[in-house]
């Protein structure tokens, strides 16, 4: 099975980079083929996983409010393309990466898991356009 990994981070010293490295340790040692997408800005780990991470993600907004921001998911949806097909796609954070990741299992109708943790899972449900994104997710 390979499960494709989505995440805004894996510093292991923020909550959800820890959620994150923590997870994918535990999917290395089982010996589970996996693949983490992250932003390409982020922080590069040196890591017993470090070759199954790739830089390819954009840094994507807080909030998709503005007219500029929902120009920039519209850029990236239509940019979305992987080298490496998915049994699982698994979005380890949730807004906005959640919304990349369902736009991903959309397109090859593959099975969505949203990690949501705490006041960050709802909070988009306080914009209207974002709103409009995580009912779908």
């Amino acid at each position: 099975m390979k499960i494709l990994l989505i995440s805004a981070t894996i510093d292991s010293s923020t909550g959800w980079g820890a959620v994150t490295y923590n997870h994918c340790l535990s999917l290395y040692n089982s010996k589970q083929d996996f693949i983490l997408l992250l932003p390409r800005h982020s922080q590069r780990l040196f890591c017993p996983f470090e070759k199954n991470i790739a830089y390819l993600l954009p840094t994507l907004p807080l909030s998709f409010a503005s007219a500029k921001d929902m120009g920039k998911m519209v850029f990236v949806f239509q940019k979305i393309t992987l080298d490496y097909f998915p049994d699982i796609i698994h979005s380890l954070t949730d807004f906005p990466y959640a919304v990349f990741g369902w736009r991903l299992a959309k397109k090859y109708q593959r099975p969505l898991i949203l990690s949501a943790v705490g006041t960050y899972a709802v909070l988009p449900f306080t914009k209207n356009v974002d709103r409009f994104f995580m009912k779908k997710v």
